[in-house]
């Protein structure tokens, strides 16, 4: 995840597109996947929205894409090792990430 990005646009009042994507991956990350549809209605933007979102992320390794949404990368041998809790938000960010 990035730190520092404005969360909200001052022309439209919604989150950014990058605070919307960190806040997808947090998503997936805890309940292990998200869904097109539910993150479309959550963050009241398109379908394509979502999935262009999708792509981004999974192209940048933070996602795995599936049929209808995306799923959160396995843990790392260190993180197992770790014994992360997929609960904690920020241990994706101990990575480098």
């Amino acid at each position: 995840m990035r730190h520092g990005h404005g969360q909200i646009s001052l022309a439209t009042g919604k989150l950014t597109a990058e605070a919307r994507r960190d806040r997808i991956e947090v998503k997936a990350l805890v309940r292990g996947y998200v869904t097109c549809r539910a993150l479309a209605l959550e963050f009241d933007v398109s379908a394509m929205t979502v999935n262009r979102d999708l792509q981004l992320l999974a192209g940048q390794g933070r996602l795995y894409r599936v049929r209808g949404g995306a799923v959160a990368p396995p843990l790392t041998l260190n993180e197992y090792a770790r014994g992360l809790d997929r609960t904690a938000v920020d241990g994706r960010s101990a990575r480098g990430e």
